[in-house]
Protein backbone atom coordinates (compact mmCIF):
# COMPACT_ATOMS: atom_id res chain seq x y z
CA UNK A 1 0.00 0.00 0.00
CA UNK A 2 1.37 3.73 -0.96
CA UNK A 3 1.09 6.45 1.22
CA UNK A 4 -1.14 8.25 -1.05
CA UNK A 5 -3.61 5.57 -1.51
CA UNK A 6 -4.63 6.11 2.74
CA UNK A 7 -7.59 8.83 2.81
CA UNK A 8 -6.67 11.87 5.71
CA UNK A 9 -8.30 13.82 7.44
CA UNK A 10 -7.92 16.83 9.56
CA UNK A 11 -8.76 15.98 12.88
CA UNK A 12 -8.34 17.69 17.06
CA UNK A 13 -4.71 15.48 17.03
CA UNK A 14 -2.03 16.58 15.11
CA UNK A 15 -1.88 14.19 12.03
CA UNK A 16 -4.91 12.17 13.28
CA UNK A 17 -6.69 10.07 10.62
CA UNK A 18 -9.38 7.76 9.49
CA UNK A 19 -10.35 5.17 7.16
CA UNK A 20 -13.43 5.05 5.79
CA UNK A 21 -15.52 2.19 6.87
CA UNK A 22 -19.09 1.07 6.05
CA UNK A 23 -21.77 -0.19 8.31
CA UNK A 24 -21.12 -3.74 7.17
CA UNK A 25 -17.33 -3.58 7.52
CA UNK A 26 -18.14 -2.12 11.36
CA UNK A 27 -20.28 -4.63 12.28
CA UNK A 28 -17.68 -7.30 11.61
CA UNK A 29 -14.61 -5.82 12.63
CA UNK A 30 -14.56 -5.99 16.09
CA UNK A 31 -14.01 -2.26 17.74
CA UNK A 32 -10.62 -3.02 19.25
CA UNK A 33 -9.20 -4.63 15.76
CA UNK A 34 -10.41 -1.28 14.04
CA UNK A 35 -8.61 0.92 16.87
CA UNK A 36 -5.62 -1.04 16.20
CA UNK A 37 -5.59 -1.07 12.38
CA UNK A 38 -6.64 2.89 12.35
CA UNK A 39 -3.73 3.19 14.83
CA UNK A 40 -1.21 1.19 12.43
CA UNK A 41 -2.59 3.94 9.21
CA UNK A 42 -1.78 6.99 11.73
CA UNK A 43 1.88 5.69 12.56
CA UNK A 44 2.36 4.77 8.27
CA UNK A 45 0.92 8.39 7.99
CA UNK A 46 2.54 9.99 10.38
CA UNK A 47 6.05 8.40 9.95
CA UNK A 48 5.88 8.42 5.99
CA UNK A 49 8.98 9.76 4.43
CA UNK A 50 6.72 11.22 1.32
CA UNK A 51 5.25 14.57 2.33
CA UNK A 52 1.58 13.95 2.07
CA UNK A 53 -0.89 16.62 1.41
CA UNK A 54 -4.99 16.62 1.69
CA UNK A 55 -6.94 19.85 -0.37
CA UNK A 56 -10.13 20.19 -0.14
CA UNK A 57 -12.05 20.83 -3.64
CA UNK A 58 -11.54 24.75 -3.14
CA UNK A 59 -7.28 24.42 -2.73
CA UNK A 60 -7.35 24.76 0.59
CA UNK A 61 -5.30 22.60 2.95
CA UNK A 62 -7.15 20.08 5.17
CA UNK A 63 -4.17 18.16 6.53
CA UNK A 64 -0.59 17.83 5.91
CA UNK A 65 1.84 15.00 7.02
CA UNK A 66 4.70 15.77 9.65
CA UNK A 67 6.91 15.24 6.92
CA UNK A 68 6.12 18.25 5.59
CA UNK A 69 8.21 19.84 8.32
CA UNK A 70 10.99 17.63 8.40
CA UNK A 71 11.49 17.72 4.58
CA UNK A 72 10.59 20.71 3.44
CA UNK A 73 10.47 23.61 6.98
CA UNK A 74 6.51 24.12 7.20
CA UNK A 75 4.40 23.89 10.19
CA UNK A 76 2.43 20.97 9.04
CA UNK A 77 -0.56 22.56 11.59
CA UNK A 78 0.06 26.09 10.63
CA UNK A 79 -0.42 25.19 6.94
CA UNK A 80 -4.21 23.70 7.49
CA UNK A 81 -6.61 26.19 6.20
CA UNK A 82 -3.97 28.15 3.75
CA UNK A 83 -4.22 27.32 -0.20
CA UNK A 84 -0.32 25.86 0.07
CA UNK A 85 1.56 25.92 -2.99
CA UNK A 86 5.00 24.91 -2.53
CA UNK A 87 6.56 25.62 -6.49
CA UNK A 88 6.90 29.08 -7.86
CA UNK A 89 4.35 30.82 -8.96
CA UNK A 90 4.80 29.47 -13.03
CA UNK A 91 5.11 26.16 -11.90
CA UNK A 92 2.36 25.93 -9.56
CA UNK A 93 0.34 27.58 -12.29
CA UNK A 94 1.34 24.70 -14.68
CA UNK A 95 0.84 21.81 -12.23
CA UNK A 96 -2.85 23.11 -11.64
CA UNK A 97 -3.68 23.23 -15.27
CA UNK A 98 -2.19 19.94 -15.95
CA UNK A 99 -4.37 18.31 -13.13
CA UNK A 100 -7.19 20.19 -14.54
CA UNK A 101 -6.78 19.40 -17.95
CA UNK A 102 -6.07 15.79 -17.11
CA UNK A 103 -9.23 15.65 -14.81
CA UNK A 104 -11.29 16.55 -18.01
CA UNK A 105 -10.06 13.99 -19.86
CA UNK A 106 -11.37 11.43 -16.66
CA UNK A 107 -7.94 10.56 -14.91
CA UNK A 108 -7.88 10.42 -11.32
CA UNK A 109 -4.22 10.32 -10.77
CA UNK A 110 -2.14 12.82 -11.99
CA UNK A 111 1.79 12.18 -11.91
CA UNK A 112 4.38 15.26 -12.07
CA UNK A 113 8.06 16.23 -11.09
CA UNK A 114 8.73 20.18 -10.71
CA UNK A 115 10.73 21.92 -7.66
CA UNK A 116 9.66 22.85 -4.22
CA UNK A 117 10.68 26.50 -2.53
CA UNK A 118 11.96 25.26 1.14
CA UNK A 119 10.73 27.37 4.23
CA UNK A 120 14.22 28.69 4.43
CA UNK A 121 14.26 29.42 0.63
CA UNK A 122 16.08 26.52 -0.84
CA UNK A 123 15.02 24.55 -3.74
CA UNK A 124 14.68 20.59 -3.83
CA UNK A 125 13.73 18.68 -6.36
CA UNK A 126 10.13 16.61 -6.39
CA UNK A 127 8.08 13.77 -8.03
CA UNK A 128 4.57 14.38 -7.15
CA UNK A 129 1.20 11.94 -7.28
CA UNK A 130 -2.18 13.51 -7.27
CA UNK A 131 -5.12 11.44 -6.57
CA UNK A 132 -8.68 12.75 -7.16
CA UNK A 133 -10.96 11.50 -4.87
CA UNK A 134 -14.81 11.34 -5.25
CA UNK A 135 -17.92 11.36 -3.26
CA UNK A 136 -21.05 8.67 -4.78
CA UNK A 137 -22.61 11.29 -6.73
CA UNK A 138 -19.32 11.55 -8.72
CA UNK A 139 -19.09 15.15 -7.20
CA UNK A 140 -14.92 16.48 -6.34
CA UNK A 141 -14.38 15.68 -2.23
CA UNK A 142 -10.96 16.46 -2.02
CA UNK A 143 -7.39 15.74 -3.26
CA UNK A 144 -4.46 14.04 -1.91
CA UNK A 145 -1.18 15.13 -3.63
CA UNK A 146 1.96 12.95 -2.26
CA UNK A 147 5.28 14.58 -2.93
CA UNK A 148 8.72 12.76 -2.97
CA UNK A 149 11.91 14.58 -2.49
CA UNK A 150 14.28 13.29 -5.28
CA UNK A 151 17.28 16.05 -5.31
CA UNK A 152 19.50 13.33 -4.11
CA UNK A 153 18.96 11.07 -6.70
CA UNK A 154 18.78 13.46 -9.29
CA UNK A 155 22.48 15.53 -8.28
CA UNK A 156 24.26 11.48 -7.46
CA UNK A 157 23.02 10.90 -11.16
CA UNK A 158 24.20 14.17 -12.85
CA UNK A 159 27.88 13.31 -10.50
CA UNK A 160 27.83 9.73 -11.45
CA UNK A 161 30.01 8.51 -14.93
CA UNK A 162 28.36 8.86 -18.17
CA UNK A 163 29.25 5.68 -19.66
CA UNK A 164 27.49 3.96 -22.26
CA UNK A 165 26.83 0.80 -19.61
CA UNK A 166 25.44 3.50 -17.07
CA UNK A 167 23.17 4.99 -19.37
CA UNK A 168 21.85 1.32 -21.23
CA UNK A 169 21.04 0.28 -17.53
CA UNK A 170 18.75 2.95 -17.04
CA UNK A 171 17.50 2.90 -20.86
CA UNK A 172 16.23 -0.40 -20.99
CA UNK A 173 14.01 0.58 -17.77
CA UNK A 174 12.85 3.73 -19.13
CA UNK A 175 9.24 4.86 -20.46
CA UNK A 176 10.72 7.60 -22.10
CA UNK A 177 12.44 6.62 -25.52
CA UNK A 178 16.42 6.24 -25.36
CA UNK A 179 18.21 6.29 -28.52
CA UNK A 180 22.67 5.58 -28.02
CA UNK A 181 24.43 7.15 -31.25
CA UNK A 182 28.10 6.29 -32.13
CA UNK A 183 30.57 9.29 -32.04
CA UNK A 184 32.48 7.86 -35.17
CA UNK A 185 29.11 7.77 -37.49
CA UNK A 186 26.16 9.56 -35.64
CA UNK A 187 23.84 6.79 -36.46
CA UNK A 188 21.60 4.92 -33.90
CA UNK A 189 23.34 2.07 -32.70
CA UNK A 190 21.03 0.88 -30.15
CA UNK A 191 17.03 2.10 -29.17
CA UNK A 192 14.92 1.35 -25.67
CA UNK A 193 12.11 -1.04 -25.92
CA UNK A 194 9.80 1.71 -24.93
CA UNK A 195 10.26 2.80 -28.61
CA UNK A 196 7.77 0.03 -29.64
CA UNK A 197 4.77 1.40 -27.61
CA UNK A 198 6.08 5.52 -27.72
CA UNK A 199 6.57 5.84 -31.73
CA UNK A 200 5.05 2.37 -32.74
CA UNK A 201 8.88 1.17 -34.32
CA UNK A 202 10.59 -2.17 -32.77
CA UNK A 203 13.85 -0.99 -31.51
CA UNK A 204 16.14 -2.72 -34.60
CA UNK A 205 13.84 -0.72 -36.94
CA UNK A 206 15.88 2.77 -35.87
CA UNK A 207 19.53 1.48 -35.93
CA UNK A 208 21.05 2.94 -38.55
CA UNK A 209 18.79 5.57 -38.42
CA UNK A 210 20.06 9.53 -37.57
CA UNK A 211 17.95 11.11 -34.97
CA UNK A 212 17.83 14.05 -37.05
CA UNK A 213 16.15 12.00 -39.39
CA UNK A 214 13.05 10.95 -36.86
CA UNK A 215 12.39 14.53 -36.94
CA UNK A 216 10.04 16.64 -38.78
CA UNK A 217 11.52 18.66 -41.85
CA UNK A 218 10.49 21.61 -40.37
CA UNK A 219 12.14 21.30 -37.29
CA UNK A 220 15.29 20.87 -38.63
CA UNK A 221 16.78 24.19 -38.78
CA UNK A 222 16.24 24.76 -35.37
CA UNK A 223 17.50 21.77 -33.94
CA UNK A 224 20.41 21.96 -35.82
CA UNK A 225 21.12 25.68 -34.44
CA UNK A 226 20.63 24.81 -30.84
CA UNK A 227 23.30 22.32 -31.20
CA UNK A 228 25.39 24.39 -32.59
CA UNK A 229 25.09 27.23 -29.85
CA UNK A 230 25.48 24.53 -27.00
CA UNK A 231 28.87 23.27 -28.93
CA UNK A 232 30.15 26.55 -29.13
CA UNK A 233 29.81 27.22 -25.50
CA UNK A 234 31.14 23.82 -24.72
CA UNK A 235 28.14 22.07 -23.08
CA UNK A 236 28.14 18.55 -23.13
CA UNK A 237 23.92 18.44 -22.56
CA UNK A 238 20.85 20.15 -24.46
CA UNK A 239 17.00 20.05 -23.92
CA UNK A 240 14.94 21.15 -27.26
CA UNK A 241 10.92 19.97 -28.67
CA UNK A 242 10.50 18.99 -32.00
CA UNK A 243 8.23 16.45 -34.04
CA UNK A 244 9.10 12.79 -33.99
CA UNK A 245 7.74 10.75 -36.78
CA UNK A 246 5.75 7.34 -35.49
CA UNK A 247 5.55 4.15 -37.25
CA UNK A 248 2.36 5.30 -38.88
CA UNK A 249 3.36 8.11 -40.63
CA UNK A 250 1.95 10.72 -37.67
CA UNK A 251 4.12 13.18 -35.91
CA UNK A 252 4.20 13.83 -31.55
CA UNK A 253 5.78 16.78 -30.07
CA UNK A 254 8.47 15.20 -27.69
CA UNK A 255 10.99 16.97 -25.35
CA UNK A 256 14.53 15.70 -26.68
CA UNK A 257 17.25 16.03 -23.79
CA UNK A 258 20.44 14.83 -25.69
CA UNK A 259 23.92 14.43 -23.36
CA UNK A 260 27.05 13.59 -24.93
CA UNK A 261 28.71 10.09 -23.21
CA UNK A 262 32.34 10.45 -22.68
CA UNK A 263 35.32 8.26 -22.06
CA UNK A 264 37.49 7.98 -18.61
CA UNK A 265 40.19 10.51 -20.53
CA UNK A 266 37.12 12.53 -21.74
CA UNK A 267 36.52 11.46 -25.43
CA UNK A 268 33.31 10.99 -26.91
CA UNK A 269 32.07 7.88 -27.16
CA UNK A 270 28.18 8.95 -28.48
CA UNK A 271 25.50 10.75 -27.53
CA UNK A 272 22.28 9.72 -25.72
CA UNK A 273 18.97 10.78 -27.05
CA UNK A 274 16.03 10.88 -24.13
CA UNK A 275 12.46 11.42 -25.60
CA UNK A 276 9.74 12.59 -23.96
CA UNK A 277 6.16 12.55 -24.81
CA UNK A 278 5.21 16.26 -24.96
CA UNK A 279 2.03 16.59 -26.90
CA UNK A 280 -0.22 17.50 -24.63
CA UNK A 281 1.52 20.42 -22.71
CA UNK A 282 2.63 21.55 -26.15
CA UNK A 283 -1.02 22.01 -27.34
CA UNK A 284 -1.67 23.75 -24.22
CA UNK A 285 1.05 26.00 -24.94
CA UNK A 286 -0.09 26.77 -28.01
CA UNK A 287 -3.54 27.46 -27.43
CA UNK A 288 -2.31 29.66 -25.06
CA UNK A 289 -0.10 31.63 -27.18
CA UNK A 290 -3.22 31.22 -29.82
CA UNK A 291 -5.44 33.11 -27.26
CA UNK A 292 -2.91 35.83 -26.82
CA UNK A 293 -2.40 36.78 -30.22
CA UNK A 294 -6.09 36.40 -31.73
CA UNK A 295 -8.76 38.74 -31.40
CA UNK A 296 -11.76 36.13 -28.96
CA UNK A 297 -14.38 37.65 -31.62
CA UNK A 298 -12.98 37.16 -34.65
CA UNK A 299 -10.00 34.87 -34.89
CA UNK A 300 -8.19 37.58 -36.53
CA UNK A 301 -4.96 38.90 -35.16
CA UNK A 302 -5.34 41.07 -32.40
CA UNK A 303 -3.43 44.50 -31.58
CA UNK A 304 -0.38 43.15 -30.34
CA UNK A 305 0.02 40.97 -32.81
CA UNK A 306 -0.62 43.38 -35.36
CA UNK A 307 1.86 45.65 -33.89
CA UNK A 308 4.57 42.62 -33.80
CA UNK A 309 4.06 42.11 -37.02
CA UNK A 310 3.93 45.88 -38.51
CA UNK A 311 7.10 45.96 -36.51
CA UNK A 312 8.98 42.82 -38.12
CA UNK A 313 8.11 44.17 -42.14
CA UNK A 314 9.01 48.11 -41.36
CA UNK A 315 12.62 46.48 -39.72
CA UNK A 316 13.58 45.08 -43.02
CA UNK A 317 14.65 46.83 -46.36
CA UNK A 318 11.78 46.15 -49.00
CA UNK A 319 12.91 44.17 -51.99
CA UNK A 320 13.64 46.81 -55.07
CA UNK A 321 11.15 48.42 -56.54
CA UNK A 322 8.29 47.19 -53.57
CA UNK A 323 6.64 49.05 -50.88
CA UNK A 324 4.39 48.44 -47.87
CA UNK A 325 1.28 50.41 -47.90
CA UNK A 326 -1.22 49.80 -44.37
CA UNK A 327 -4.72 50.58 -44.32
CA UNK A 328 -6.83 51.51 -41.68
CA UNK A 329 -10.62 50.54 -41.67
CA UNK A 330 -13.55 51.64 -39.26
CA UNK A 331 -16.76 50.15 -39.90
CA UNK A 332 -19.34 52.90 -40.53
CA UNK A 333 -21.74 53.87 -37.43
CA UNK A 334 -21.52 50.14 -36.21
CA UNK A 335 -22.63 52.55 -33.18
CA UNK A 336 -25.93 52.99 -34.61
CA UNK A 337 -26.37 48.85 -35.40
CA UNK A 338 -25.77 47.88 -31.90
CA UNK A 339 -28.27 50.64 -30.16
CA UNK A 340 -30.96 49.45 -32.66
CA UNK A 341 -30.86 46.07 -32.83
CA UNK A 342 -28.28 45.15 -30.09
CA UNK A 343 -24.16 44.02 -30.10
CA UNK A 344 -24.82 40.76 -31.22
CA UNK A 345 -25.85 41.89 -33.84
CA UNK A 346 -23.15 43.97 -34.43
CA UNK A 347 -20.56 40.94 -33.74
CA UNK A 348 -22.19 39.16 -35.97
CA UNK A 349 -21.85 41.81 -38.72
CA UNK A 350 -17.70 42.54 -37.19
CA UNK A 351 -16.69 39.00 -38.25
CA UNK A 352 -18.47 38.69 -41.57
CA UNK A 353 -16.55 42.03 -42.42
CA UNK A 354 -13.49 40.22 -40.73
CA UNK A 355 -13.57 37.48 -43.12
CA UNK A 356 -14.55 39.39 -46.12
CA UNK A 357 -11.74 41.14 -46.06
CA UNK A 358 -9.31 38.32 -45.43
CA UNK A 359 -10.68 36.67 -48.66
CA UNK A 360 -9.87 40.21 -50.60
CA UNK A 361 -6.06 39.59 -49.44
CA UNK A 362 -3.08 37.97 -50.79
CA UNK A 363 -1.14 35.02 -48.96
CA UNK A 364 1.17 37.59 -47.23
CA UNK A 365 -0.89 40.40 -46.58
CA UNK A 366 -2.05 40.52 -42.83
CA UNK A 367 -5.49 41.73 -41.42
CA UNK A 368 -6.60 42.38 -37.90
CA UNK A 369 -8.87 43.51 -35.38
CA UNK A 370 -7.06 46.52 -34.51
CA UNK A 371 -9.75 47.42 -31.30
CA UNK A 372 -13.68 48.04 -31.06
CA UNK A 373 -14.77 48.61 -35.13
CA UNK A 374 -11.06 49.06 -36.22
CA UNK A 375 -9.69 46.95 -38.84
CA UNK A 376 -6.11 47.42 -39.88
CA UNK A 377 -4.62 45.81 -43.09
CA UNK A 378 -0.99 45.51 -44.03
CA UNK A 379 0.30 45.36 -47.40
CA UNK A 380 3.74 44.36 -47.59
CA UNK A 381 6.19 44.04 -51.02
CA UNK A 382 3.56 45.75 -53.22
CA UNK A 383 4.94 45.95 -56.71
CA UNK A 384 3.50 49.50 -57.19
CA UNK A 385 1.88 52.00 -54.65
CA UNK A 386 -1.18 51.73 -56.53
CA UNK A 387 -2.21 48.53 -55.64
CA UNK A 388 -3.01 49.57 -52.26
CA UNK A 389 -5.32 51.35 -53.75
CA UNK A 390 -6.71 48.14 -55.58
CA UNK A 391 -7.07 46.18 -52.98
CA UNK A 392 -8.65 49.33 -51.35
CA UNK A 393 -11.14 49.13 -53.96
CA UNK A 394 -11.52 45.34 -53.99
CA UNK A 395 -12.31 45.46 -49.68
CA UNK A 396 -15.18 48.45 -50.50
CA UNK A 397 -16.47 45.80 -53.71
CA UNK A 398 -16.58 42.91 -51.52
CA UNK A 399 -18.71 44.65 -48.97
CA UNK A 400 -21.64 45.28 -51.35
CA UNK A 401 -23.19 42.61 -51.01
CA UNK A 402 -25.54 42.59 -47.10
CA UNK A 403 -24.55 40.56 -44.59
CA UNK A 404 -27.03 38.05 -43.71
CA UNK A 405 -27.80 37.93 -40.05
CA UNK A 406 -30.77 36.10 -38.73
CA UNK A 407 -33.61 36.86 -40.50
CA UNK A 408 -32.54 40.28 -41.68
CA UNK A 409 -29.93 42.05 -44.51
CA UNK A 410 -27.69 44.45 -43.00
CA UNK A 411 -26.01 46.85 -45.36
CA UNK A 412 -22.64 47.91 -44.22
CA UNK A 413 -19.87 50.27 -45.57
CA UNK A 414 -16.02 51.04 -44.41
CA UNK A 415 -13.83 54.32 -44.13
CA UNK A 416 -10.28 53.69 -44.92
CA UNK A 417 -6.99 55.57 -44.48
CA UNK A 418 -4.26 55.08 -46.58
CA UNK A 419 -0.65 55.12 -46.38
CA UNK A 420 2.75 53.96 -47.92
CA UNK A 421 5.94 53.02 -45.44
CA UNK A 422 8.68 55.20 -45.62
CA UNK A 423 12.57 54.53 -44.41
CA UNK A 424 13.00 54.77 -40.89
CA UNK A 425 9.29 54.84 -40.09
CA UNK A 426 7.84 53.14 -36.89
CA UNK A 427 4.77 51.38 -36.46
CA UNK A 428 3.13 54.78 -34.66
CA UNK A 429 3.95 56.67 -37.19
CA UNK A 430 2.53 54.57 -40.10
CA UNK A 431 -0.69 54.35 -38.38
CA UNK A 432 -0.60 57.49 -37.14
CA UNK A 433 -1.05 58.88 -40.67
CA UNK A 434 -3.10 56.31 -41.99
CA UNK A 435 -5.51 56.81 -39.53
CA UNK A 436 -5.51 61.05 -40.05
CA UNK A 437 -6.27 59.40 -43.53
CA UNK A 438 -9.14 57.64 -41.96
CA UNK A 439 -10.68 60.24 -40.73
CA UNK A 440 -10.81 62.26 -43.70
CA UNK A 441 -12.29 59.37 -45.65
CA UNK A 442 -15.28 59.62 -42.64
CA UNK A 443 -15.21 63.45 -42.71
CA UNK A 444 -15.92 63.27 -47.06
CA UNK A 445 -19.28 61.22 -46.33
CA UNK A 446 -17.92 57.78 -45.40
CA UNK A 447 -18.06 54.84 -47.49
CA UNK A 448 -14.85 55.72 -49.63
CA UNK A 449 -10.67 55.28 -49.21
CA UNK A 450 -8.42 58.74 -48.12
CA UNK A 451 -4.96 58.53 -48.66
CA UNK A 452 -2.04 60.19 -46.50
CA UNK A 453 -1.99 63.63 -47.88
CA UNK A 454 1.81 63.88 -46.78
CA UNK A 455 2.52 61.41 -49.17
CA UNK A 456 2.42 63.33 -52.26
CA UNK A 457 0.03 60.62 -54.13
CA UNK A 458 -3.12 61.89 -56.43
CA UNK A 459 -6.52 62.11 -54.44
CA UNK A 460 -8.72 59.07 -54.32
CA UNK A 461 -9.17 58.07 -57.78
CA UNK A 462 -7.84 60.50 -59.99
CA UNK A 463 -5.96 60.49 -63.01
CA UNK A 464 -2.13 60.86 -62.88
CA UNK A 465 0.68 60.56 -65.47
CA UNK A 466 0.32 56.45 -65.33
CA UNK A 467 -3.25 56.61 -66.53
CA UNK A 468 -6.42 56.80 -65.17
CA UNK A 469 -7.28 54.82 -61.79
CA UNK A 470 -10.64 53.16 -61.69
CA UNK A 471 -13.39 55.56 -61.22
CA UNK A 472 -14.97 55.79 -57.65
CA UNK A 473 -17.40 53.96 -57.03
CA UNK A 474 -20.92 54.84 -55.10
CA UNK A 475 -20.33 55.24 -51.42
CA UNK A 476 -22.12 53.84 -48.64
CA UNK A 477 -23.89 55.81 -45.93
CA UNK A 478 -23.12 53.64 -43.81
CA UNK A 479 -25.70 50.31 -42.50
CA UNK A 480 -28.60 50.78 -44.05
CA UNK A 481 -31.71 49.90 -42.07
CA UNK A 482 -32.00 46.11 -41.72
CA UNK A 483 -35.03 44.44 -43.93
CA UNK A 484 -35.70 40.45 -43.50
CA UNK A 485 -34.47 38.46 -46.17
CA UNK A 486 -36.42 37.15 -48.80
CA UNK A 487 -37.17 32.70 -48.26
Amino acid sequence: MQADDLTAHPGDDRGSSSIPVSPADDALVPARALHDLTAQFRLVLENASDVIVQYDAAGLVLWASPSLRTTFGYDDLAVVGTPLRLGDPHENELAEDLVTFRMRDGVEVIDGHGTVRCADSTRRRVTSRTRVVRRDSGALDYFVVTIRDVTDQVEAEAASSASEAHYRMLADNATDVVLHTTATTGLIDWASPSASAILGFAPEELVGRRVVDLMHPDDHARVRGLIRTSLAAGLLTGRTEARFLRADGSWMWMSNSGRAVLADDGSVLGGIDSLRDVTVAHEMREELQRQARSDSLTGLPNRRDLLEKLDAVLGHEPRAGTSTAVLFLDVDRLKDLNDTHGHRIGDAVLVEVGRRITQTLRRDDVVGRFAGDEYVVLLPSLAAADDSWHVADAIHARLTKPILVDDMRVRVSVSIGLTIARPGDRSEDVLHRADVALYRAKDAGRGRTEADVTEGTAAPHAPDSRGALPAPRESFTGIAPTVPHES
